[in-house]
């Protein structure tokens, strides 16, 4: 009879180690999680515009929109390109007569952009570093990315979005390789060439797809959508 109960309280004791077991890993992972976003609703929201780009049918265009917490940036990234870059998006508008110089970011190395066109959300740390070509790199230290079935524009003209602004140029800015959105909270903060900044937390948007040369491609600008 000893020996029973001695088998029962050892069994008792293991379901105890393995539950407490279990109850720590449900709260490191609920930590990372916590960590990786911060509270932020923006990873969802990407999620939902992800899937609004995927889904829009081709040849339409209309307004959407992002949602980006303070000093925050969005970047679309094309299918076979190695980096991003925001041309004449930092010089003053005097100097856009002149050659444009360029912000860029590397396409990130991570599964949701290999060998796809992507969307990442950069979550920590957003700014910019001098580049010894005069250019600019955007740095980030925390990105969260999501796939695309189709691919980015090569070229998205920031023309129409800075001419409604009551703003003209001898040359306009424009993204190449993929799309940039950005909320600032001081001048120093990396513009995405529209001015003044967006410090919106849900900010307003045109997405579209189109074909051209049998590729469909989709894109996005800020709003509002301009034929």
């Amino acid at each position: 009879m000893m020996k029973k109960g001695f088998t029962m309280g050892l069994e008792e004791f293991v379901k105890i180690i393995l539950t407490l077991i279990l109850v720590f890993l449900v709260f490191k992972i609920g930590e990372k999680i916590a960590y990786t976003f911060g509270g932020s609703n923006a990873p969802k929201e990407l999620e939902n515009f992800v899937k609004e780009l995927d889904l829009l049918p081709e040849g339409e265009t209309k307004e959407s929109f992002i949602m980006l917490d303070p000093d925050m940036a969005l970047i679309g990234f094309s299918k076979t390109i190695d980096e991003f870059r925001c041309y004449g998006c930092f010089q003053d508008r005097e100097t856009y007569s002149t050659q444009l110089l360029y912000y860029f970011r590397k396409k990130p190395i991570v599964s949701e952009c290999k060998d796809q066109a992507c969307v990442c959300l950069c979550l920590e740390d957003f700014g910019s570093s001098n580049a010894e070509s005069g250019n600019k790199a955007l740095t980030c230290k925390k990105t969260f990315c999501r796939p695309l079935i189709y691919d980015i524009s090569p070229r998205i003209s920031l023309e129409g979005p800075t001419r409604f602004r009551k703003i003209t140029m001898l040359n306009y800015p424009y993204w190449e390789n993929g799309f940039f959105f950005v909320r600032s909270s001081n001048a120093d903060f990396p513009s995405n060439g529209i001015n003044p900044s967006n410090q919106e937390n849900k900010q307003l948007v045109c997405i579209g797809k189109k074909r051209l040369n049998n590729e469909v491609y989709v894109g996005a600008y800020p709003a509002p959508c301009l034929e």
